[in-house]
């Protein structure tokens, strides 16, 4: 299934409804604003991110270190209420 969110960035999902999650998500964009509109009854088994590692990539925008480090902050103590007790975040 291929969702759109309200500012046009697909979502790729199987998500079935708050008490059937499916099995997969991929989503494509800011994984902030995903984790804002998640439903608080989704919870995952194992989430996989790959962050921009701020070392000056030609496709990334470096930050001050403190800034990074914040925003990585954020966004984990985003994902964790979303982890089930027996599962695991690869960062």
């Amino acid at each position: 299934m291929l969702l759109l969110s309200s500012t046009s960035v697909p979502i790729i999902d199987n998500f079935l409804n708050e008490t059937d999650p499916g099995n997969y998500y991929l989503w494509h964009g800011d994984v902030s604003n995903y984790l804002d509109i998640l439903p608080p009854s989704v919870k995952f088994d194992l989430v996989v991110t790959s962050p921009p590692y701020n070392i000056g990539k030609k496709y990334e925008e470096r930050v001050e270190l403190k800034e990074y480090v914040a925003w990585q902050k954020s966004v984990i103590e985003k994902i964790i209420p979303h982890v089930r007790d027996t599962g695991s975040i690869c960062w």
